[in-house]
């Protein structure tokens, strides 16, 4: 086994708004979660999320995508609704 030194400190709280607000991907800075209010949305088309993420990807990798990243910002909920060739996304509370 294996014994690795990982210390545990507290994060600058600067650094720590900067690293919350960005995911793996940067996808937040992508799609405009944070910024909807109740009864507000945004449509994200599949051409953006593959002239993003290369062409092979779906309907499904663009709803996974989104759903993800709603799930980020709990308790607010969002609804994510296949919309013509892509998804419409709105906050539901």
């Amino acid at each position: 086994m294996v014994s690795l030194n990982i210390q545990i400190f507290d994060v600058d709280p600067d650094d720590f708004e900067i690293m919350r607000a960005e995911s793996a991907r940067g996808a937040e800075k992508v799609y405009p979660f944070d910024k909807l209010a109740v009864g507000q949305g945004f449509f994200f088309p599949l051409s953006e999320y593959q002239a993003r993420n290369g062409a092979d990807r779906t309907h499904t990798h663009l709803r996974g995508s989104l759903k993800a990243c709603g799930r980020q910002y709990a308790p607010r909920k969002f609804s994510v609704r296949k919309h013509g060739h892509g998804y419409m996304v709105a906050r539901i509370y």
